[in-house]
């Protein structure tokens, strides 16, 4: 079947691997849109220059301890994940794909964008090779193995993963 309409064409699709790959496009296409219709609001009206999330004082993969608080004048998406959690896996590509684009990117005040991803795992070889499967690029990865028993769970009221602010 193949039906043109103005400049898009429409053909059926014939398999179920070009439907998963035409549901991952549609789901990053997505997810990247309502991202940059979002952040405007974020700026604009829920947060006023100058006001500060809850820190968040973590160790990454190193062990060294990284705090949210030195993000300071930047857009940073703060987002929480689960090696077990197959939604949340499926973002990464789409967030390293953000995080490529815009990390040196300025908007207006802003000076550049960051990701601060805090992992829900309690076991640290999970973690750790879903890091390294993944190839994720942005270097703020941090975990404390204590899954929703975290104190940082209960600042930012978490409750299912993937969650993102």
């Amino acid at each position: 079947m193949h039906i043109s309409k103005g400049s898009f064409i429409f053909t059926e699709i014939d398999s179920v691997y070009n439907l998963e790959l035409f549901m991952k496009i549609l789901y990053r296409i997505s997810f990247l849109s309502l991202l940059f219709l979002l952040l405007p609001y974020f700026n604009g009206q829920s947060q006023q220059a100058n006001s500060a999330a809850y820190n968040i004082s973590l160790p990454n993969q190193n062990g060294t301890i990284l705090s949210l608080d030195k993000n300071v004048g930047k857009y940073v998406y703060l987002h929480f994940w689960a090696s077990w959690c197959e939604q949340s896996l499926t973002q990464f590509p789409i967030l390293n794909d953000i995080y490529a684009h815009y990390h040196q990117e300025a908007f207006g005040q802003a000076d550049g964008f960051e990701i601060y991803s805090v992992s829900l795992d309690s076991d640290r070889n999970e973690w750790l090779g879903k890091l390294s499967q993944n190839q994720l690029i942005w270097p703020q990865q941090v975990c404390d193995f204590s899954g929703y028993a975290s104190p940082v769970c209960r600042q930012y009221q978490i409750t299912s993963t993937p969650s993102s602010f």
